[in-house]
């Protein structure tokens, strides 16, 4: 949901300062998105393992795997629901 909201934000604000180009790109940019990661996501839900890929028994990735996604995708969550921080120094940036 964040990319689509500033996503969103980046389109309004082009058609307000009468870009509409703006539109376009964003545009090719979310098409470029679902051709990156589209392939990946059938791959890892939809395609049977393959054996000639996995030799031996499949593990759970590392703990220093895991633990940095976790925080990402926790801190994403909570800018969703609270953007305070990020508005302030925005704001801060516009008016300097």
């Amino acid at each position: 949901m964040a990319g689509f909201i500033s996503k969103l934000q980046l389109g309004l604000g082009g058609i307000e300062a009468g870009e509409p180009w703006v539109i376009g790109v964003l545009a090719l940019s979310s098409v470029l998105n679902a051709a990156y990661f589209l392939p990946i996501v059938y791959r890892a839900w939809f395609c049977p393992p393959d054996e000639a890929t996995f030799t031996g028994p499949i593990k759970e990735a590392p703990l220093a795997c895991v633990v940095p996604p976790l925080i990402t995708a926790a801190v994403s969550v909570a800018l969703l629901f609270h953007p305070d921080p990020f508005l302030t120094l925005a704001k801060m940036a516009a008016g300097s």
